[in-house]
């Protein structure tokens, strides 16, 4: 099962996670390389095998997956020494590498593929959770991720606002905006809901960076006559116990503080039906878009987002919310009441309906493949 490695092959994607993962890299990832599929064009992805249980081959939705065996990790980043020979072999083969980053193997697999065409999706600047190593890791991956980009075709990155703010902002200047894979989420049914009260709702990782432990004390600050917070999301690989400590007390203290865990794809819809506010309170630059923030605008859900570079684009673009300083707290209880009084008007959201397609035009114009879908 699966492309041979030495067959002809139109696109080569290289990415550390890969489905089932769940982040929003590997969300854009997916969903770009089926629409590859689905426009004829053959995708092979090369992904770390970040959980044993996977098979290391594997057809996903007509692109063949091969995940590549690790031997540790270390905080979210995986050791797998083969990773970038294992690129590198695919790519000899494909007419286009598809690199997405940061990834600290990027200027190693850069090296070996210096033949093949390369298009960077840049996502964000990896920040280290590790207070002491922070700037020498910190170094090493922005090494890697601008010699990766240097002799690229083109260079992708989800708001033009973040790559300005970047560290690695003059290895930017080229690059190109284009939203990640943003879905419609329209048409549920509020089957979350818990009472007549105002409902707030956060989707994503559970992870400190996401600002969660500042939006339980803001939603406990401000108080507001029975309204609920829903946390929906998965729990990652190696994540942090503090953090699900926190919303597992959290959630047995105040009611009104409802856990759902992650969520099938046939739910979200249902999610977002079910709240009234979006809430996006990520604390450092790891969020470079937000891309559940998006789909709440898509359905006409007013957002308060935390004022990011990147996160704070659409904010900026579409004025569907408010933003507030991140870790701020009191600010943060402050938007959960103020928010009541705004409006959205969805149709202004649609454009970020688009981010796929303008990808299988880039596709198409490097391949010289009428890449497009109706």
């Amino acid at each position: 099962m699966g492309r041979a490695a030495n067959r002809p092959l139109d696109i080569a994607v290289a990415i550390n996670y890969y489905s089932p993962h769940i982040s929003g890299l590997t969300r854009t990832a997916q969903a770009v390389a089926e629409a590859c599929v689905e426009s004829g064009l053959s995708v092979k992805v090369i992904c770390s095998q970040h959980d044993k249980s996977l098979p290391i081959i594997e057809d996903v939705n007509g692109v063949t997956v091969e995940r590549v065996p690790v031997l540790g990790h270390i905080e979210n980043g995986l050791l797998s020494p083969r990773f970038p020979y294992q690129v590198a072999r695919s790519a000899r083969y494909a007419r286009l590498l598809h690199l997405h980053l940061p990834m600290i193997e990027g200027a190693v697999i850069s090296a070996l593929t210096r033949r093949t065409p390369r298009i960077i999706s840049y996502q964000c600047d990896f920040t280290s959770n590790n207070s002491l190593l922070r700037p020498i890791v910190n170094s090493i991956v922005d090494l890697s991720s601008q010699r990766t980009i240097r002799g690229s075709q083109r260079v992708v990155v989800s708001s033009l606002d973040y790559a300005q703010a970047s560290r690695i902002a003059p290895s930017l200047t080229n690059a190109v905006e284009i939203f990640p894979a943003v879905s419609d989420r329209r048409g549920g049914q509020g089957s979350f809901r818990f009472g007549n009260g105002p409902h707030y709702g956060y989707l994503g990782r559970m992870a400190p960076e996401k600002g969660l432990p500042e939006l339980i004390r803001a939603f406990e600050l401000a108080c507001v006559p029975e309204s609920v917070l829903i946390i929906a999301g998965p729990i990652p690989p190696f994540a942090n116990s503090d953090i699900t400590t926190l919303l597992k007390e959290a959630s047995n203290r105040n009611p009104r503080i409802r856990l759902l865990g992650a969520l099938d794809e046939s739910e979200l819809k249902n999610f977002y039906a079910s709240i009234d506010y979006f809430v996006l309170p990520s604390t450092n630059s790891l969020e470079a878009f937000g891309i559940t923030q998006a789909e709440a605008l898509v359905c006409g859900i007013p957002v308060i987002a935390t004022s990011l570079p990147g996160a704070r684009t659409l904010q900026q673009r579409f004025g569907n919310g408010i933003l507030v300083p991140p870790s701020d707290v009191k600010a943060l209880a402050e938007a959960l009441s103020e928010i009541r009084t705004i409006d959205v008007d969805p149709k202004e959201a649609q454009t970020l309906l688009t981010g796929t397609h303008q990808y299988l035009q880039l596709v198409g114009e490097l391949l010289g493949h009428p890449a497009s879908r109706e």
